[in-house]
């Protein structure tokens, strides 16, 4: 969910470069195998897919201890 209103925030401020670093594999998966969302986001998974084709977007994955920064303040 957070990675749909990171995306929708890019849209409304109508960034044209947005890249999206991960370290949750799943939602790599989840641009490459649509299908693969539950079903309870897929309406808004794809609605949110959509405008991506019209931006600069990268996804990345980024191992948990490159991302220490992130765990610090989420804990």
């Amino acid at each position: 969910m957070a990675a749909i209103l990171a995306i929708e925030k890019s849209v409304h401020f109508k960034w044209i470069h947005f890249w999206l670093e991960t370290d949750f594999m799943l939602l790599l998966h989840a641009f490459s195998h649509p299908l693969r969302v539950h079903w309870s986001l897929y309406t808004h998974w794809m609605n949110c897919k959509k405008p991506t084709n019209n931006l600069n977007f990268r996804i990345t994955h980024i191992y948990c201890e490159g991302n220490a920064c992130a765990n610090k303040l989420a804990s």
